[in-house]
């Protein structure tokens, strides 16, 4: 009578942890780069959320408000006092994780005047936020409308 073999040899096994562990590697580093892109799209909603806030806030005030960005990680929401004709900060808010605002963003300022109507200063300066591999460009229309895509 023969007796017959079942199981796998020791080189089977090796061969499938290796097989198994290039999988893992490869789907965490897919994760990984999906994690950061997640992170600089909240970062660019919480920017556009912030936007509409001070549009509302000018609107609801009669009020001038401004989103003005202070450096390449924070920004300044801003309220007009027209008793000294100065803006007031009402908030400063610091971008998390790695996103930051491109260099030519920097010193770009937003004005909502009390209709709710939006000024750019200096004008025609594209809106970017990046991190170390991706970019978003936020486009803000006169009324405050915004749309964020996807910048390569």
């Amino acid at each position: 009578m023969r007796y017959q073999k079942s199981g796998f040899s020791l080189l089977e096994l090796l061969i499938i942890l290796g097989v198994t562990a290039i999988l893992i590697g490869l789907a965490g580093f897919a994760f990984a780069k999906e994690r950061q892109k997640g992170e600089l799209v909240r970062i660019s909603q919480t920017f556009g959320q912030n936007i509409r806030l001070a549009r509302a806030q000018a609107l609801a005030k009669s009020n001038n408000m401004r989103i003005q960005i202070d450096n390449h990680n924070q920004y300044s929401i801003e309220e007009w006092n027209s008793t000294n004709n100065t803006w007031r900060r009402i908030k400063r808010v610091k971008l998390n994780g790695k996103g930051r605002f491109d260099s030519d963003s920097v010193n770009l300022g937003i004005t909502f005047d009390s209709r709710g109507y939006a000024e750019f200063s200096p004008q025609n300066i594209p809106l970017i936020i990046t991190n170390d591999s991706d970019r978003q460009e936020l486009i803000i229309s006169m009324t405050g409308n915004i749309v964020i895509r996807d910048n390569p």
